[in-house]
């Protein structure tokens, strides 16, 4: 029987990229299989997303933005191939926005998910 390698599940909350330089340090190392990423500004950090996949071997990235540009939102980035699979829209007291929850589906085998991972 071939060994099983455990999945490597990171949480992060980039707080608008305001340290990216670290923020991609500290998510290098962590070498995430799964990446979920909160309060990601795509006006503030122009192509932050695609540096953080390069950095950490990550070949997925799907964005959720949830405010009205929807410029600002939540990240899944996975090793695997992924795909969205579901998309739940919350609705919100906010003066921003309402709130969604992702979800993406990371399999190495599209007919057997190795893992489900959701951010908010």
């Amino acid at each position: 029987m071939a060994a099983t390698r455990a999945l490597r599940v990171v949480s992060y909350n980039v707080q608008r990229w305001g340290r990216l330089d670290t923020i991609i340090d500290t998510l290098s190392r962590l070498r995430p299989d799964v990446l979920c990423l909160q309060e990601c500004c795509q006006k503030r950090g122009p192509g932050a997303l695609q540096k953080v996949a390069d950095a950490c071997g990550l070949k997925q990235v799907h964005f959720f933005g949830h405010t009205m540009d929807e410029s600002y939102g939540n990240a899944i980035l996975t090793r695997a191939p992924s795909s969205l699979v579901m998309e739940i829209f919350l609705a919100g007291d906010s003066i921003i926005c309402d709130h969604h929850i992702q979800r993406v589906a990371a399999s190495s085998n599209q007919s057997h998910p190795r893992a489900v991972a959701a951010t908010s």
